[in-house]
């Protein structure tokens, strides 16, 4: 895509923010000229913003629009449902159980935590201390070969299986600064039916990141919307808390 910067106001959750830069886009390439949606609205960090724009939620912040400076999301676990919510401000106790567990950033570019290992079932699959990547524009748990190329294995299916299946896979577990997660199978198996046809997808999917990235893994929206995830851009941190589904 290219275009131009302009400057509007944004008004999102109750609030109107002012003078945010955007891409008003003038000439797009074939996959964002057909895809199913007006844009992309960055909530990581600055430093990767093109031009160096800060972000809506920066100027959110700056403008004293909010109480505390995080963000947290809630997602339902059902495909196509009414529910989810994005929280500008902090948490929202209607949407967790239990407390929150933080973990520092490694750095202010990506929602970017070091992990220490991940298992399957009680079984320690891949190589240990990798970059965990928390990232709501990811549909699934995207990371090196090194990483998922293990667990589809012993999932046995790398895209569609038996939903029969499902009650025989074990949890998918990260360990994160000792704290340990676990994704049940009826979360990373994604069940999705359409036009009367029920299919089960494998929520996991390898890809190679640049070198500098080393083994690492986005935690999308599989991971999300079983823990439910507070950003605390003023505390330079991610905080989990299991997500109270209805």
């Amino acid at each position: 895509v290219n275009g131009k910067v302009r400057f509007d106001t944004v008004r999102w959750g109750g609030v109107a923010v002012t003078d945010v830069g955007f891409g008003e886009m003038t000439h797009l390439s074939l996959n964002f000229a057909t895809a199913k949606f007006d844009g992309i609205l960055g909530m990581a960090w600055q430093k990767i913003s093109v031009d160096n724009l800060p972000t809506v939620f920066d100027l959110t912040v700056q403008q004293a629009q909010v109480p505390k400076s995080s963000f947290s999301f809630f997602l339902t676990n059902k495909p196509g449902a009414v529910g989810s919510k994005l929280v500008l401000g902090g948490t929202n106790p209607a949407y967790y159980t239990g407390d929150f567990n933080y973990h520092k950033l490694k750095s202010d570019t990506y929602w970017l935590i070091g992990v220490d290992s991940q298992k399957f079932g009680t079984e320690i699959v891949g190589p240990g201390n990798f970059n965990g990547i928390v990232d709501t524009g990811t549909s699934l748990m995207v990371g090196s070969k090194a990483l998922v190329d293990p667990i589809i294995a012993k999932i046995g299916a790398s895209q569609e299986i038996d939903c029969s299946k499902i009650s025989t896979l074990p949890d998918y577990v990260l360990t994160i600064d000792g704290k340990v997660y676990n994704v049940p199978a009826t979360q990373y198996i994604l069940t999705i039916t359409q036009m009367g046809q029920t299919q089960c997808l494998v929520g996991f999917q390898s890809i190679t990141f640049p070198p500098s990235f080393g083994n690492a893994l986005i935690m999308g929206d599989v991971f999300i919307k079983y823990w439910y995830t507070e950003f605390d851009v003023g505390n330079d941190r991610v905080g989990f808390a299991l997500a109270k589904q209805r």
